[in-house]
């Protein structure tokens, strides 16, 4: 057992719980929420912990040597646990953490001598990291997609984070990368794809996050295009609503009335069609001057588990290699082999196999980008 102590906060929720059992292999955990819970373990330790309470919170970070934040809702908790952590001196990681990206030009993350990490989880997080491996069979990777999806329960926290991601700057919606630009992107809402690995067709909808983007531009891919694979027309609808609520965010009576609604319209699904979490990725590209395409799928069990065990393991990473400081994405830090083999141990990850795919095949969803004539600019 390490001499180190990794404080966890939201220690009982479905990302804190994995969080926690994976880092009492060799931590010491302080796990921080309001109610009391218990591992079973002498190596964890409960602290009643009120994000809301400045003092309560200082507390707790304290107390630790890095803070691992879990909690959510996310928007709501947004950056006071990461400076708490780095006002006491404490390294920080957050399985979210979109605001922070936004604010990471403030003195408190650009003259911090902690490391302050974020999107620790499933997406942002393992979607994002998996590419840093898939390049690497690839001297030069032209294009690649990947689409991402899921049907499984997804909690209140979740929802609220869901909505208001649609109204901060967190990625651009309707969009590809190319060569350093973003350029329009649209699927047609009505039309159903088929994409290896998932198990019924899905809608597409396009979207480039700021994580993506980053993985992007550092693992040299020329063209990027991720889409969030939808199975269902109600979840769809759901999506553009919450789009078309903009101008409704700062009315919090209105926003929790349709969360509670979207709630109700995903149990229904949940309650009555099989569960997955698939992603999928296609790559094309050179190696040793040969053109070659490979196709990667990856399904998950719970993507709530995912996210424990990308955060357990970025706290792991920290712990063991001080170096990092600033704001940085789990995925530039992390190393994509490891985060895997344990995912897969865990069984976390059911399934993951790369296969060759025919290179003139055009891929899902390639027919409605845009072409541009030499040196346009979308």
């Amino acid at each position: 057992m390490e001499n180190k102590v990794v404080g966890v906060l939201g220690c009982g929720g479905a990302v804190g719980k994995p969080a926690v059992t994976h880092l009492l292999k060799k931590y010491s955990v302080l796990g921080g929420q309001r109610h009391p819970i218990d591992f079973g373990s002498e190596s964890f330790q409960w602290v009643q912990t009120d994000f809301e309470d400045p003092q309560s919170l200082r507390n707790f970070c304290e107390k630790c040597d890095i803070v691992v934040n879990t909690a959510g809702p996310s928007s709501k908790i947004r950056d006071r646990v990461a400076r708490c952590a780095l006002e006491v001196g404490c390294d920080y990681v957050d399985a979210s953490g979109e605001t922070i990206f936004l604010d990471r030009h403030e003195p408190i993350y650009t003259q911090s001598k902690q490391a302050i990490v974020i999107g620790a989880g499933f997406e942002a997080g393992l979607t994002g990291l998996v590419p840093y491996k898939l390049v690497k069979d690839f001297d030069h990777v032209d294009e690649a997609f990947c689409y991402c999806g899921s049907r499984q329960r997804i909690s209140l926290s979740s929802l609220v984070d869901l909505l208001n991601s649609c109204f901060i700057d967190s990625g651009f919606a309707n969009a590809f990368y190319r060569e350093g630009e973003i350029v329009p992107h649209v699927v047609p809402g009505e039309e159903l794809f088929n994409i290896s690995g998932f198990r019924d067709e899905v809608y597409l909808k396009p979207y480039v996050s700021n994580e993506v983007l980053t993985m992007a531009k550092q693992c040299n891919i020329s063209e990027l295009r991720w889409y969030h694979a939808v199975a269902e027309l109600e979840t769809m609808g759901i999506m553009n609503d919450m789009f078309q609520s903009v101008n409704h965010v700062a009315d919090k009576d209105f926003q929790y009335a349709l969360v509670k609604r979207y709630q109700k319209v995903f149990d229904a699904i949940t309650n009555t069609r099989p569960y997955f979490n698939t992603v999928f990725y296609d790559l094309k590209g050179l190696k040793d001057g040969r053109p070659i395409r490979l196709g990667t799928t990856v399904q998950v069990k719970e993507s709530y588990e995912i996210c424990g065990l990308v955060a357990a393991c970025t706290a792991e990473h920290l712990l063991k290699h001080p170096t990092c400081h600033g704001v940085s994405w789990a995925c530039e830090i992390l190393d994509p082999d490891k985060v895997l083999a344990i995912c897969l141990e865990t069984g976390a990850i059911s399934d993951f196999r790369t296969v060759s795919l025919d290179i003139n095949e055009e891929a899902q969803g390639q027919s409605f980008v845009p072409q541009l004539e030499d040196g346009e600019i979308a």
